[in-house]
């Protein structure tokens, strides 16, 4: 899977959303960003490469978006000590920001 790919799975998912001048308080024009591959850390410190696709603010304490292309879901990431960690997944694109 390529960036473009993960990025058109993102543009697909919000055609479908009928309002998207704010959602959840996110700027998506501003948190969206081109997506790049990072190792994330889980729960038992396996690492695993998902795609960050979203970054909820300029400040280093923010949450990421994350696509997990073997899963085929989305979920939530924040910047620890060690890196990158995986706090959870919640499907969908739209379901991950209503979820944090």
């Amino acid at each position: 899977m390529t960036s473009i790919q993960v990025n058109e799975l993102i543009k697909q998912e919000l055609r479908e959303e009928p309002d998207l001048t704010n959602v959840f308080g996110l700027n998506l024009g501003e948190c969206l960003i081109t997506p790049v591959r990072q190792t994330y850390l889980l729960d038992n410190d396996e690492e695993v490469e998902l795609w960050t696709v979203l970054k909820d603010s300029a400040k280093g304490d923010s949450y990421y978006i994350f696509y997990d292309e073997k899963e085929e879901m989305y979920g939530l990431g924040v910047k620890s000590n060690q890196g990158m960690r995986n706090i959870g997944y919640y499907g969908t694109f739209l379901q991950t920001i209503y979820s944090m």
